[in-house]
């Protein structure tokens, strides 16, 4: 699948600067005319999806090892046209968003967009969080708020843009801002006020993001587990 669908809708921006997500419809992908909508290869997806969701509920050394093998079978799916239905459109992105390039993240949003815009509810989440790890893995402040890391043994939410209100953020699945501010305080256990990053920020727990120099394995998102 060539990513210029999604390439030309999003406008360059300036050294630094957060690139607004495109709207939905304006991401033109669509799967090849021959491509493999039988349930076999549904669920072999879903199995693939499955590992990779099992992997995170309970964290493995060899975790990294296996998200490539299962990044390389998607890759193939999608190398070969074969991914079809809105269900194999989410499992791929879902794998794709484990993958330690930009690439494989923006590969996962406009799947996980296309998905979602059909149908398929769980992806409007992979769709926003795929924005944001291709955002933050180029070291930019995230759209929507999915992102976060660890910093000095803690776990801070990741700096984001502003732009984005609890309205886009409700349509993609994401909770609101007092959520997410209050989920990264508890686990730090603090009690801070809501929709406050400045006392997140205070608090160290709100921080910039970094670029990747290396491929990181993905620890389950604090937000859903994906």
């Amino acid at each position: 699948m060539s990513l210029t669908a999604l390439f030309v809708v999003i406008a360059p921006a300036a050294r630094g600067a957060t690139p607004a997500p495109p709207a939905d419809e304006a991401v033109s992908y669509q799967p090849p005319v021959d491509c493999d909508d039988r349930p076999r290869l549904t669920r072999a997806l879903k199995r693939l999806e499955e590992a990779d969701q099992a992997d995170r509920s309970g964290w493995s050394p060899r975790i990294a090892e296996r998200d490539a093998q299962r990044l390389g079978r998607v890759h193939a799916l999608i190398a070969g046209a074969r991914i079809c239905t809105p269900q194999q459109h989410l499992y791929a992105a879902v794998i794709l968003l484990h993958g330690g390039a930009p690439d494989d993240h923006l590969q996962a949003h406009v799947l996980a967009t296309w998905a979602a815009e059909r149908g398929a509810d769980e992806a409007r989440w992979v769709s926003a969080a795929s924005y944001d790890r291709w955002l933050v893995s180029r070291g930019l402040s995230q759209w929507y708020g999915t992102q976060m890391r660890q910093r000095e043994g803690r776990t801070c939410l990741i700096f984001m843009d502003g732009v984005a209100t609890d309205e886009d953020r409700a349509a993609k699945g994401v909770p609101p801002l007092a959520a997410l501010v209050t989920r990264v305080a508890g686990q730090a256990g603090l009690n801070l006020p809501t929709d406050d990053l400045e006392a997140l920020d205070g608090a160290g727990l709100y921080c910039p993001a970094q670029a990747w120099e290396t491929a990181p394995s993905m620890p389950p998102s604090p937000s859903t587990g994906r």
